[in-house]
């Protein structure tokens, strides 16, 4: 296994065991910003995108003035979010960022920013989100993708994954954490340690 490697995942527990992780930034730790504790006329909603159901709350919230991007405010919670996201990665690359989008998006962004002409990525596909990474990673020029087919709704095995680890030697592994499409929970404890190897 080449020591460039990646498990890209959702939750990066399994590969980072807590007793490895530096400490949380001050923001984190604080139960909210300004920006989702207002209070009065005020009130404003950060949105983003995503489908889902709408409860009478929601409903209510929508009708309140929206957050523009060029506010302190929002300046403020995306400075928690990038916070956020190197404590999360373990980085303190200045260039982290947020990237607003659907899933495609940011399966592209992700997949874009770590493959390179020449490498190749092994996708895991059991289900929507493992084609959709691997129809994006052919899309991308130079780079060869194999993929590692299970049913809809199945798992990977460690065994599986190590024996295909090792004999297409890739430079990412792509596996879906939460396969939305069929409800799927792929465990991805021991999954590092096989990337490492």
């Amino acid at each position: 296994m080449e020591a460039g490697t990646f498990v890209i995942a959702l939750v990066m527990s399994a590969i980072f065991p807590m007793a490895e992780l530096s400490p949380p930034p001050p923001a984190l730790l604080q139960p909210h910003s300004s920006l989702y504790t207002r209070k009065g006329p005020e009130d404003r909603l950060l949105v983003s995108g995503g489908p889902s159901n709408v409860c009478p709350s929601v409903h209510t919230a929508i009708g309140l003035q929206t957050q523009t991007l060029y506010e302190d405010d929002t300046a403020q919670a995306m400075d928690e979010v990038v916070e956020g996201l190197r404590y999360s990665f373990q980085t303190r690359n200045n260039w982290t960022l947020p990237l607003v989008g659907t899933g495609s998006y940011g399966l592209y962004a992700v997949l874009a920013n770590l493959l390179e002409p020449g490498d190749t990525v092994l996708v895991g596909v059991n289900g929507f989100w493992g084609n959709r990474a691997a129809e994006v990673a052919r899309n991308l020029i130079g780079v060869k993708v194999v993929t590692l087919v299970k049913e809809a709704a199945e798992v990977f095995s460690l065994g599986e994954l190590e024996a295909a680890l090792r004999k297409y030697k890739p430079n990412v592994l792509f596996l879906v954490h939460g396969e939305s499409s069929t409800g799927v929970l792929q465990d991805f404890t021991g999954i590092g340690d096989l990337c490492h190897k």
